[in-house]
């Protein structure tokens, strides 16, 4: 009788933790949950076992509704890196607030074949918050900066090259920060090499508000 109590103590413990861990947003849930707006040409069950294979396999893809595939390159219980096709990859983070919410940050890269980013925030279901609220995209021109060595003439022609300018912005999962960079423009070996003398980085972290 004693070991059957223990036994039911035990299977009811098991299910209230589960139940308790399926109600915190992970990166996990969040691809679950993808609203079929955000990935049209993956359906929820292919979404499912997209996951289910990440949880067994350091890589998983699956094929998608553009005769394609789509990859799960990396998955943890607060970060996954999506690749949706071919020309974009997408990083998807769980960040805490310090007023206990919960924010799913969506950083999208497209490789046009230049990569430019695009820096997305919603809440646990999926509805779209004001990146104002969380991140400043800094202007183009904060991220490049002139060499001593270099004319000011010589400058604004480098600078010129840049066009149109892309913004990349990676995020690094360790540090919960972001590197904010000119994505280097198709030219000519001479004029990329210039080009890199004069870009800069800039980095933002997370402070539990925002990205400062």
């Amino acid at each position: 009788m004693k070991r059957l109590v223990i036994s039911i103590f035990v299977a009811v413990s098991s299910i209230a933790t589960f139940a308790q861990n399926d109600s915190i947003l992970s990166a996990a849930k969040a691809i679950n949950n993808m609203p079929d707006s955000l990935l049209p040409y993956l359906k929820s069950e292919k979404k499912q076992q997209l996951v289910e294979m990440a949880m067994h396999h350091s890589h998983a893809d699956i094929g998608n509704e553009l005769d394609g595939s789509t990859a799960l390159d990396s998955l943890s219980a607060d970060y996954a890196v999506l690749t949706p096709n071919s020309v974009s990859h997408w990083q998807i983070a769980i960040l805490n607030a310090v007023d206990g919410r919960r924010v799913l940050m969506l950083v999208q890269h497209h490789n046009i074949p230049v990569t430019t980013s695009d820096v997305f925030f919603y809440d646990e279901h999926w509805n779209i918050l004001p990146s104002s609220d969380f991140i400043t995209v800094p202007a183009p021109a904060s991220l490049v900066s002139k060499p001593t060595q270099m004319d000011a003439d010589e400058f604004a022609r480098t600078c010129s090259l840049i066009q149109p300018p892309f913004i990349e912005a990676r995020y690094d999962h360790s540090s919960q920060s972001i590197c904010f960079s000119l994505s280097s423009p198709l030219l000519q070996k001479n004029d990329l090499e210039k080009v890199k003398t004069i870009l800069v980085q800039k980095y933002v972290k997370w402070n539990g508000r925002k990205f400062e």
